[in-house]
């Protein structure tokens, strides 16, 4: 739905204007090149299998540390980003006072 709606013209005259979508699927409406690049799905399937897909969001020992913090300590995970500034603030000062 967002993409439906119109891009007006700006003073700007290099910058294309008209529907996002439209624009997206027929650049050469607008004078643009289309720099899609077909590929077939085995190369897809080759480019996943050779990805390394991320389990912890850091380092493993430094997540597992921050884990056992938070078990110890009675801490819940963040439900929010404020929630999730003060626990990083938190861990880190535990941290630190491990060292």
């Amino acid at each position: 739905m967002w993409n439906a709606h119109r891009i007006r013209a700006q003073r700007n005259i290099t910058a294309p204007h008209g529907r996002p979508s439209i624009m997206y699927m027929a650049p050469h409406l607008y004078g643009l090149d289309d720099y899609l690049f077909q590929c077939n799905s085995l190369d897809v399937q080759n480019c996943q299998e050779e990805c390394h897909m991320l389990t912890y969001p850091c380092d493993e020992t430094v997540f597992e540390l921050c884990c056992l913090l938070m078990e110890e300590l009675h801490l819940l995970p963040p439900e929010d980003a404020e929630e999730g500034r003060n626990l990083y603030i938190i861990l880190r000062q535990e941290i630190r006072n491990l060292m």
